[in-house]
């Protein structure tokens, strides 16, 4: 269960830029996940250092964010904005703290 009829890598936006590591590699900046059927937040979000938009809208039994928090993501200084908008189930966003949702 947690990734449903989506998934994470279908649903990735464009790649934007190059890494921080020097590979040359992209940077994702925007992961949309909406409609993907979550029920939890894929870790594998850490994959994403420079994310900054991450739509999670329209997952009805999405019920936590913890893997927002396991993947580091919450507490890092790209996040900018988390759609959790037609997510009812979703019960604590506190970790979210003055982001926009």
């Amino acid at each position: 269960s947690g990734l449903g009829g989506g998934g994470l890598a279908a649903n990735a936006a464009a790649p934007v830029g190059t890494d921080d590591g020097g590979s040359g590699g992209p940077l994702i900046h925007t992961v949309d996940l909406s409609c993907a059927g979550l029920d939890r937040v894929p870790e594998t979000l850490k994959l994403f250092a420079a994310l900054q938009t991450i739509d999670l809208s329209r997952n009805p039994r999405l019920m936590n964010l913890r893997g927002l928090y396991a993947a580091g993501v919450a507490a890092g200084a790209t996040l900018r904005a988390v759609d959790l908008s037609d997510c009812p189930r979703l019960w604590d966003v506190r970790l979210l703290g003055g982001l926009p949702v």
